[in-house]
């Protein structure tokens, strides 16, 4: 729900603004996790699997941890072509949390795979199966 006094629409002659708003997901995340962090975030109605903001937080940001040990570097590119559910919403937040551009691809789909040439808008890695933890990301 979008409350009026949060997100407020300002009209140029040329243009509408929206002012109010996270500069990015992973600051509203974060902003979400300071005023409820024991809200519930994530329920996968798939496995059953249930997380609330401060988990999903720490999750994530381990998840952002296993993608810089791997290699990923900010603006680097990630396909997640996992299910949905709880691992890809990890897996996008985590990409994010990186600094990386996530780049979500159809289950059905037989590419992308790993570009070779970073002329190309194909990603850098690829991952298909579990969410690459490790260290969480430095805040």
């Amino acid at each position: 729900m979008v409350t009026p006094d949060i997100h407020r629409v300002t009209r140029t002659p040329r243009k509408p603004r929206l002012t109010g708003l996270a500069p990015h997901l992973a600051a509203l995340v974060q902003d979400t996790v300071g005023r409820g962090p024991q809200a519930e975030a994530i329920a996968d109605l798939g496995t059953g699997r249930r997380l609330r903001y401060a988990g999903l937080w720490d999750e994530a940001s381990r998840v952002a941890g296993g993608l810089l040990a791997a290699g990923v570097r900010p603006g680097g590119r990630v396909a997640i072509r996992l299910p949905n559910g709880a691992d890809w919403c990890l897996a996008f937040l985590g990409v994010t949390l990186a600094g990386a551009i996530p780049i979500p691809v159809s289950r059905g789909s037989r590419r992308p795979r790993p570009s070779s040439s970073s002329a190309t808008a194909g990603p850098r890695r690829c991952w298909t199966d579990s969410c690459p933890t490790g260290r969480p990301r430095p805040s």
